[in-house]
């Protein structure tokens, strides 16, 4: 498992560093440009985390339904405890 681990921080490194060189720090010596190339990679970061986000609501909803036969189903199973 921790070899997956290493492949995978290996990945992210070499993606961060093409996005960093994309966004301009090859050359770069300005801190402005060193700070677009830095806010480049955040922001190409926030993808993945985006992604898990709409997969994470897909599975719930796909796993639990609709909230509203939820509802009725709950009702359903109260009235036939009482």
């Amino acid at each position: 498992m921790a070899s997956v681990r290493s492949i995978g921080t290996a990945f992210g490194a070499a993606v961060a560093g093409v996005v960093a060189n994309v966004a301009g720090l090859g050359d770069a010596t300005e801190p402005g440009a060193v700070g677009n190339a830095v806010t480049a990679v955040y922001m190409f970061c926030c993808i993945p985390f985006g992604l898990a986000a709409l997969l994470m609501f897909r599975f719930v909803h796909v796993a639990l339904g609709k909230p509203e036969a939820l509802l009725t189903a709950d009702r359903r199973l109260a009235g036939r405890a009482e």
